[in-house]
Protein backbone atom coordinates (compact mmCIF):
# COMPACT_ATOMS: atom_id res chain seq x y z
CA UNK A 1 0.00 0.00 0.00
CA UNK A 2 1.80 3.52 -1.17
CA UNK A 3 1.49 6.88 0.83
CA UNK A 4 -1.23 8.14 -1.01
CA UNK A 5 -3.96 5.37 -0.55
CA UNK A 6 -2.84 5.54 3.62
CA UNK A 7 -3.04 8.52 3.56
CA UNK A 8 -6.85 9.09 2.06
CA UNK A 9 -8.03 6.05 4.63
CA UNK A 10 -6.44 7.78 7.48
CA UNK A 11 -8.64 11.40 6.45
CA UNK A 12 -11.53 9.63 5.86
CA UNK A 13 -11.74 7.30 8.78
CA UNK A 14 -10.32 9.67 11.59
CA UNK A 15 -10.02 13.09 9.79
CA UNK A 16 -7.26 15.49 9.90
CA UNK A 17 -5.52 16.01 13.35
CA UNK A 18 -2.73 16.30 14.50
CA UNK A 19 -1.39 13.02 15.69
CA UNK A 20 -1.92 11.63 11.93
CA UNK A 21 -0.43 14.62 10.06
CA UNK A 22 2.90 13.53 12.38
CA UNK A 23 2.84 9.95 11.79
CA UNK A 24 1.84 10.47 8.16
CA UNK A 25 5.03 12.67 7.79
CA UNK A 26 7.20 10.32 9.71
CA UNK A 27 6.22 7.52 7.01
CA UNK A 28 6.83 9.99 4.28
CA UNK A 29 9.81 10.73 5.29
CA UNK A 30 10.77 7.01 6.20
CA UNK A 31 9.83 6.17 2.50
CA UNK A 32 11.57 8.87 0.83
CA UNK A 33 14.99 8.04 2.94
CA UNK A 34 14.20 4.31 2.02
CA UNK A 35 13.98 5.16 -1.47
CA UNK A 36 16.86 7.24 -1.79
CA UNK A 37 19.13 4.66 0.28
CA UNK A 38 18.01 2.29 -2.64
CA UNK A 39 18.62 4.33 -4.99
CA UNK A 40 22.28 5.72 -3.90
CA UNK A 41 23.13 1.86 -2.88
CA UNK A 42 22.17 0.80 -6.93
CA UNK A 43 24.72 4.07 -7.51
CA UNK A 44 27.38 3.17 -5.43
CA UNK A 45 27.20 -0.46 -7.03
CA UNK A 46 27.07 0.42 -10.09
CA UNK A 47 30.18 2.52 -8.94
CA UNK A 48 31.89 -0.09 -7.65
CA UNK A 49 31.38 -2.24 -10.65
CA UNK A 50 32.98 0.00 -12.69
CA UNK A 51 35.71 0.80 -10.56
CA UNK A 52 36.36 -3.03 -9.83
CA UNK A 53 36.59 -3.36 -13.62
CA UNK A 54 38.87 -0.73 -14.30
CA UNK A 55 41.42 -1.68 -11.57
CA UNK A 56 40.87 -5.08 -13.45
CA UNK A 57 41.68 -3.55 -16.82
CA UNK A 58 44.76 -1.42 -15.40
CA UNK A 59 45.73 -4.57 -13.38
CA UNK A 60 46.25 -6.83 -16.35
CA UNK A 61 46.83 -4.11 -18.59
CA UNK A 62 50.50 -3.59 -16.05
CA UNK A 63 51.00 -7.62 -15.66
CA UNK A 64 50.98 -7.68 -19.44
CA UNK A 65 53.50 -4.69 -19.16
CA UNK A 66 55.43 -6.29 -16.58
CA UNK A 67 55.50 -9.29 -18.36
CA UNK A 68 56.66 -8.27 -21.54
CA UNK A 69 59.42 -5.87 -19.62
CA UNK A 70 60.41 -8.84 -17.37
CA UNK A 71 60.72 -11.40 -21.02
CA UNK A 72 62.86 -8.18 -22.45
CA UNK A 73 65.05 -8.13 -19.33
CA UNK A 74 65.16 -11.85 -19.48
CA UNK A 75 66.05 -12.04 -22.66
CA UNK A 76 68.82 -8.81 -22.63
CA UNK A 77 70.36 -10.89 -19.42
CA UNK A 78 70.69 -13.73 -21.32
CA UNK A 79 72.09 -12.78 -24.60
CA UNK A 80 74.96 -10.50 -22.15
CA UNK A 81 75.05 -14.11 -20.45
CA UNK A 82 75.72 -15.74 -23.96
CA UNK A 83 78.48 -12.84 -25.05
CA UNK A 84 80.43 -13.19 -22.26
CA UNK A 85 80.65 -16.85 -21.75
CA UNK A 86 81.64 -16.79 -25.27
CA UNK A 87 83.93 -14.37 -25.10
CA UNK A 88 85.58 -15.99 -22.34
CA UNK A 89 85.46 -19.68 -23.72
CA UNK A 90 87.58 -17.29 -26.51
CA UNK A 91 89.69 -15.97 -24.71
CA UNK A 92 90.31 -18.62 -22.86
CA UNK A 93 91.19 -21.23 -26.12
CA UNK A 94 93.50 -18.12 -27.40
CA UNK A 95 94.82 -18.44 -23.84
CA UNK A 96 95.68 -21.79 -23.98
CA UNK A 97 96.66 -21.52 -28.20
CA UNK A 98 99.26 -18.91 -27.22
CA UNK A 99 100.44 -21.09 -23.71
CA UNK A 100 100.82 -24.30 -26.04
CA UNK A 101 102.71 -22.36 -28.65
CA UNK A 102 104.51 -20.52 -25.78
CA UNK A 103 105.76 -23.37 -24.14
CA UNK A 104 106.50 -24.85 -27.42
CA UNK A 105 109.20 -22.05 -28.05
CA UNK A 106 110.02 -22.04 -24.40
CA UNK A 107 110.94 -25.88 -24.48
CA UNK A 108 113.20 -25.51 -27.85
CA UNK A 109 115.06 -22.40 -26.83
CA UNK A 110 116.01 -23.24 -23.08
CA UNK A 111 115.04 -27.30 -22.77
CA UNK A 112 118.29 -28.68 -23.36
CA UNK A 113 119.73 -25.32 -21.75
CA UNK A 114 118.23 -26.66 -18.34
CA UNK A 115 119.45 -29.75 -18.64
CA UNK A 116 122.62 -29.19 -19.25
CA UNK A 117 122.27 -26.18 -16.11
CA UNK A 118 121.31 -28.83 -13.86
CA UNK A 119 124.15 -31.51 -14.76
CA UNK A 120 126.60 -28.09 -14.21
CA UNK A 121 125.16 -27.53 -11.00
CA UNK A 122 125.43 -31.16 -9.52
CA UNK A 123 129.64 -31.27 -10.99
CA UNK A 124 129.84 -27.78 -8.83
CA UNK A 125 128.64 -28.79 -5.88
CA UNK A 126 130.09 -32.22 -6.02
CA UNK A 127 133.64 -30.31 -6.46
CA UNK A 128 133.21 -28.10 -3.25
CA UNK A 129 131.76 -30.81 -1.58
CA UNK A 130 134.96 -33.00 -2.04
CA UNK A 131 137.20 -29.71 -1.32
CA UNK A 132 135.61 -29.01 1.65
CA UNK A 133 136.13 -33.10 3.33
CA UNK A 134 138.20 -34.91 1.22
CA UNK A 135 140.45 -33.28 -1.74
CA UNK A 136 142.04 -30.13 -1.21
CA UNK A 137 144.57 -29.81 -4.30
CA UNK A 138 145.86 -26.51 -5.25
CA UNK A 139 143.61 -24.08 -7.35
CA UNK A 140 146.03 -22.27 -9.34
CA UNK A 141 145.45 -22.26 -12.73
CA UNK A 142 148.45 -23.80 -13.81
CA UNK A 143 147.30 -26.92 -12.83
CA UNK A 144 144.67 -29.52 -13.95
CA UNK A 145 142.59 -29.17 -10.46
CA UNK A 146 142.58 -25.37 -10.41
CA UNK A 147 141.59 -25.20 -13.85
CA UNK A 148 138.59 -27.69 -13.58
CA UNK A 149 137.15 -26.05 -10.50
CA UNK A 150 136.65 -22.98 -11.90
CA UNK A 151 135.09 -24.60 -15.35
CA UNK A 152 132.87 -26.04 -12.93
CA UNK A 153 132.15 -22.30 -11.16
CA UNK A 154 131.89 -20.70 -14.65
CA UNK A 155 129.61 -23.28 -16.61
CA UNK A 156 126.87 -22.94 -14.48
CA UNK A 157 126.68 -18.70 -15.29
CA UNK A 158 127.62 -19.08 -18.47
CA UNK A 159 124.57 -21.67 -19.32
CA UNK A 160 122.85 -19.03 -17.68
CA UNK A 161 123.93 -16.28 -19.89
CA UNK A 162 122.54 -18.24 -22.99
CA UNK A 163 119.29 -18.90 -21.34
CA UNK A 164 119.04 -15.23 -20.26
CA UNK A 165 119.17 -14.73 -24.42
CA UNK A 166 116.41 -16.92 -24.98
CA UNK A 167 114.03 -14.29 -23.03
CA UNK A 168 113.50 -11.89 -26.31
CA UNK A 169 112.25 -15.26 -28.37
CA UNK A 170 109.99 -17.11 -25.43
CA UNK A 171 107.74 -16.57 -22.74
CA UNK A 172 109.41 -17.20 -19.52
CA UNK A 173 106.08 -16.42 -17.46
CA UNK A 174 104.17 -19.43 -18.48
CA UNK A 175 106.56 -21.79 -17.07
CA UNK A 176 107.87 -21.31 -13.06
CA UNK A 177 111.14 -23.48 -13.70
CA UNK A 178 111.98 -21.14 -16.46
CA UNK A 179 111.73 -18.18 -14.05
CA UNK A 180 113.41 -20.38 -11.42
CA UNK A 181 116.98 -20.07 -14.31
CA UNK A 182 116.50 -16.07 -13.85
CA UNK A 183 115.99 -15.78 -10.25
CA UNK A 184 119.36 -18.49 -9.89
CA UNK A 185 120.85 -16.53 -12.40
CA UNK A 186 120.54 -13.09 -9.75
CA UNK A 187 121.48 -15.22 -6.85
CA UNK A 188 124.83 -16.13 -8.66
CA UNK A 189 125.45 -12.69 -8.81
CA UNK A 190 124.51 -11.84 -5.52
CA UNK A 191 126.75 -14.78 -3.71
CA UNK A 192 129.93 -13.30 -5.43
CA UNK A 193 129.40 -9.42 -5.23
CA UNK A 194 126.79 -8.66 -2.85
CA UNK A 195 126.77 -7.72 0.66
CA UNK A 196 124.82 -10.64 1.95
CA UNK A 197 127.07 -13.17 2.80
CA UNK A 198 130.11 -11.77 4.57
CA UNK A 199 128.24 -9.90 6.97
CA UNK A 200 130.68 -7.71 9.29
CA UNK A 201 133.79 -10.27 8.65
CA UNK A 202 136.79 -8.00 9.42
CA UNK A 203 138.30 -9.17 6.20
CA UNK A 204 135.76 -7.74 4.07
CA UNK A 205 137.37 -5.06 1.45
CA UNK A 206 135.28 -3.53 -1.04
CA UNK A 207 137.72 -1.96 -3.34
CA UNK A 208 139.51 -5.27 -4.20
CA UNK A 209 138.80 -8.13 -5.46
CA UNK A 210 140.25 -9.70 -2.40
CA UNK A 211 137.41 -12.34 -1.77
CA UNK A 212 134.85 -10.96 -4.14
CA UNK A 213 133.84 -10.48 -7.62
CA UNK A 214 132.33 -7.53 -9.34
CA UNK A 215 128.75 -8.28 -11.20
CA UNK A 216 129.87 -7.52 -14.66
CA UNK A 217 133.02 -9.12 -14.20
CA UNK A 218 131.20 -12.17 -13.51
CA UNK A 219 129.19 -11.99 -16.69
CA UNK A 220 132.18 -11.05 -18.52
CA UNK A 221 134.32 -14.19 -16.97
CA UNK A 222 132.00 -16.64 -18.14
CA UNK A 223 130.79 -15.45 -21.78
CA UNK A 224 134.30 -16.49 -21.73
CA UNK A 225 133.20 -20.45 -21.80
CA UNK A 226 130.54 -19.31 -24.58
CA UNK A 227 131.81 -20.28 -28.14
CA UNK A 228 129.97 -18.25 -31.29
CA UNK A 229 131.63 -19.78 -34.21
CA UNK A 230 129.25 -22.55 -34.60
CA UNK A 231 126.06 -21.61 -33.01
CA UNK A 232 126.56 -20.58 -29.44
CA UNK A 233 127.44 -23.05 -26.51
CA UNK A 234 129.07 -23.43 -23.88
CA UNK A 235 132.75 -24.66 -23.88
CA UNK A 236 134.11 -28.41 -23.59
CA UNK A 237 136.57 -28.56 -20.67
CA UNK A 238 139.46 -29.19 -23.29
CA UNK A 239 138.30 -26.04 -25.31
CA UNK A 240 138.21 -24.27 -21.92
CA UNK A 241 142.06 -25.05 -21.44
CA UNK A 242 143.17 -24.42 -24.80
CA UNK A 243 141.51 -21.13 -24.65
CA UNK A 244 143.96 -20.49 -21.05
CA UNK A 245 146.67 -21.96 -22.63
CA UNK A 246 146.47 -19.36 -25.54
CA UNK A 247 145.45 -16.00 -24.19
CA UNK A 248 146.27 -16.33 -20.64
CA UNK A 249 145.10 -16.95 -17.43
CA UNK A 250 144.14 -13.28 -16.72
CA UNK A 251 140.98 -13.71 -19.84
CA UNK A 252 139.09 -14.89 -16.37
CA UNK A 253 140.30 -12.32 -13.78
CA UNK A 254 139.83 -11.98 -10.83
CA UNK A 255 139.07 -15.53 -10.71
CA UNK A 256 142.85 -16.63 -11.38
CA UNK A 257 143.69 -14.37 -8.37
CA UNK A 258 140.84 -15.56 -6.37
CA UNK A 259 142.20 -19.14 -6.76
CA UNK A 260 146.16 -18.93 -6.59
CA UNK A 261 147.02 -20.49 -3.38
CA UNK A 262 143.57 -20.72 -2.05
CA UNK A 263 142.75 -21.99 1.33
CA UNK A 264 139.69 -21.16 3.16
CA UNK A 265 141.36 -20.14 5.88
CA UNK A 266 143.26 -17.51 3.74
CA UNK A 267 139.90 -16.25 1.91
CA UNK A 268 137.45 -17.35 4.40
CA UNK A 269 134.87 -15.14 3.02
CA UNK A 270 135.28 -16.29 -0.46
CA UNK A 271 135.16 -19.89 1.10
CA UNK A 272 131.51 -18.82 2.70
CA UNK A 273 130.61 -17.57 -0.90
CA UNK A 274 131.28 -20.63 -2.68
CA UNK A 275 129.72 -22.89 -0.19
CA UNK A 276 126.88 -20.77 -0.83
CA UNK A 277 127.17 -20.77 -4.10
CA UNK A 278 127.23 -24.65 -4.15
CA UNK A 279 123.99 -25.08 -1.89
CA UNK A 280 121.96 -22.94 -4.00
CA UNK A 281 123.36 -25.12 -6.96
CA UNK A 282 122.10 -28.17 -4.96
CA UNK A 283 119.01 -26.57 -3.79
CA UNK A 284 118.44 -26.14 -7.63
CA UNK A 285 119.13 -29.79 -8.64
CA UNK A 286 116.45 -30.65 -6.20
CA UNK A 287 113.53 -28.34 -7.18
CA UNK A 288 114.06 -28.70 -11.06
CA UNK A 289 116.45 -31.83 -11.68
CA UNK A 290 113.22 -34.07 -10.94
CA UNK A 291 113.47 -37.70 -9.75
CA UNK A 292 116.27 -38.74 -12.41
CA UNK A 293 118.46 -36.28 -10.25
CA UNK A 294 119.15 -37.56 -6.86
CA UNK A 295 118.46 -35.37 -3.97
CA UNK A 296 120.38 -35.09 -1.01
CA UNK A 297 121.08 -31.94 1.57
CA UNK A 298 124.38 -29.97 1.10
CA UNK A 299 126.26 -30.12 4.76
CA UNK A 300 126.16 -26.37 4.46
CA UNK A 301 127.39 -26.10 8.19
CA UNK A 302 129.96 -29.20 8.12
CA UNK A 303 131.32 -27.14 5.16
CA UNK A 304 131.97 -23.98 6.84
CA UNK A 305 133.26 -25.33 10.08
CA UNK A 306 136.21 -26.96 7.75
CA UNK A 307 137.19 -23.66 6.95
CA UNK A 308 138.66 -23.02 10.57
CA UNK A 309 137.43 -19.60 10.42
CA UNK A 310 137.07 -18.43 14.16
CA UNK A 311 135.01 -15.40 13.28
CA UNK A 312 132.95 -17.98 10.85
CA UNK A 313 133.03 -20.00 13.67
CA UNK A 314 131.53 -17.43 16.49
CA UNK A 315 129.24 -16.14 13.91
CA UNK A 316 128.23 -20.17 12.76
CA UNK A 317 124.14 -19.53 13.24
CA UNK A 318 124.45 -15.89 11.47
CA UNK A 319 126.04 -17.32 8.60
CA UNK A 320 123.79 -20.28 7.96
CA UNK A 321 120.88 -17.88 8.32
CA UNK A 322 122.51 -16.15 5.27
CA UNK A 323 123.62 -19.03 3.29
CA UNK A 324 119.98 -19.86 3.72
CA UNK A 325 118.09 -16.62 2.52
CA UNK A 326 120.26 -17.40 -0.76
CA UNK A 327 119.16 -20.47 -2.53
CA UNK A 328 116.99 -18.51 -5.03
CA UNK A 329 116.66 -14.63 -4.40
CA UNK A 330 113.80 -13.33 -6.17
CA UNK A 331 114.10 -11.44 -9.25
Amino acid sequence: MDLATIATAIVSSLGSSAVACYWLAQEVIKSRLQKDLEERKSQLSQQLETHKLSLSQDLERTKSEFQLGLARDKALFEGAIRKEIETQLGEGAAQRQYELEARRRLYLAIGPLRFQLMLACRDLTGRIQSFAFTQRYHMNLASYYGRSTLYRILRPIAICELIEEQIALADFSIDPSAIDCLRFRRTITRTFSGDELPCDHPQINWDVQEQHVFADAISSCARRLIATSDGKRVLRFDEFEEQLDNEGATIVAPFDSLLIDFTTAAKPIFWIRLVSYANACNRLVSRLGGPEFASSEFPVEEALKQGKDPYTLSHLPTFLGRIQSMELIKL
